[in-house]
């Protein structure tokens, strides 16, 4: 069971940090379309969220596999 469990908090953030790239690159390549000039203050705060997400689930799913030596 507890190979289990630790398998599925492994697929979780994993999934989760796929979604969050997946998105960021999102982003990044409507910034890109709109020419990084014409871009608002909204889309580089989204952008700025994102990655700062990002950066904390990789810290966290790093840290939790060091503890659970996945």
């Amino acid at each position: 069971m507890r190979q289990t469990e630790l398998m599925l908090f492994y697929e979780y953030f994993l999934s989760k940090i796929t979604h969050l790239e997946n998105t960021y690159n999102l982003v990044i390549r409507n910034m890109r379309v709109k020419d990084f000039k014409n871009c608002d203050e909204v889309d580089f705060l989204d952008l700025m969220l994102i990655k700062r997400e990002l950066d904390f689930t990789i810290i966290i799913f790093n840290d939790l596999k060091s503890l659970l030596k996945l």
